[in-house]
């Protein structure tokens, strides 16, 4: 395994990262178990501000596991062999001129968009390197993911490391959605002040709500009343249909002897269709390891 050049649904991480200070993701952490078996559960968040390791519970949880378990491997070579697929069904290949028309405009609101080779990328990638611009102004970035900071310490202590999905299928998801519903991502992005409000608010939940407040917000965060049908089809493909494919998986390696840590982005983990209640509905007990 090698560090990570990655781009994934969410964002591109290029570096590692290295300072003195702690993260503290301990209330996205949970203990699973049935029976004599258990592992553990973190949903991951893919932006961060620099840290140098996350707090006690999670390295412990780590320590003690036989295992990690991410959504997608991010060796180099198979980022690499993918990276060509941000570019499958295009802005330049798949706009009509009304959308073309549209994401000229957004060039202007965004710094990432004005650069020369931007509308080789296909929109839904696009939109990634957008969130990134304004996580990055706020002091997160994917550079700092937590997947990322897992992955590398598993290479590091050569732990063994397995995937629930993989880099091929996630970029393609990334290219069909481009292809069906671009408007999608364009109303989304030419929403400036509120993605920007959207974003902002995301990360600071995560990191800095109490449990009480961050449940709240998730759970307004992953309602769908007044979500149009462009973006309710874009959450059940990235969300609800991933996690029913996913959660076959996650049951067959907590009913092994070994120990699993399995972190998954947190949008999967929470909610009525989220990876904690599908567990909870195949028996097992679930609990935040901070209590």
């Amino acid at each position: 395994m090698k560090k990570i050049i990655l781009f994934g649904l969410v964002s591109i991480c290029l570096f590692g990262c290295a300072t003195n200070t702690i993260l503290d993701v301990s209330k996205h952490l949970y203990k699973v178990s049935k029976g004599e078996h258990y592992g553990y559960l973190l949903g991951t968040n893919h932006s961060a501000k620099k840290y140098n390791t996350l707090d006690d519970y999670t390295e412990k949880a780590y320590e003690e596991s036989d295992r990690l378990i991410l959504e997608i491997s991010m060796d180099n070579y198979e980022s690499q062999k993918n990276i060509e697929k941000t570019k499958m069904n295009s802005v330049e290949t798949t706009l009509t001129d009304e959308q073309m028309r549209k994401f000229d405009l957004l060039r202007k609101k965004y710094n990432t968009l004005k650069q020369n080779n931007i509308k080789k990328f296909n929109i839904a990638t696009i939109s990634s390197l957008c969130t990134e611009e304004i996580s990055n102004k706020e002091g997160y970035s994917s550079q700092n993911a937590i997947d990322l900071y897992l992955y590398n310490k598993a290479v590091s202590d050569n732990k063994t490391f397995e995937q629930i999905e993989n880099q091929n299928f996630q970029y393609e998801l990334l290219a069909s959605l481009s292809k069906e519903v671009p408007n999608y991502y364009l109303n989304e992005l030419s929403r400036v002040s509120n993605y920007t409000k959207e974003i902002n608010d995301f990360n600071t939940n995560y990191y800095n709500a109490s449990k009480k407040q961050w449940k709240k917000y998730i759970s307004e965060y992953l309602q769908g009343q007044n979500f149009s049908k462009n973006k309710l089809y874009v959450l059940n493909k990235m969300g609800t249909e991933r996690n029913k494919k996913m959660i076959d998986k996650i049951d067959s390696y907590f009913q092994e002897d070994a120990i699993s840590f399995i972190a998954i982005g947190i949008s999967h983990v929470e909610g009525d269709n989220g990876i904690l209640k599908l567990l909870e509905e195949k028996g097992y007990h679930v609990e935040n390891v901070k209590k």
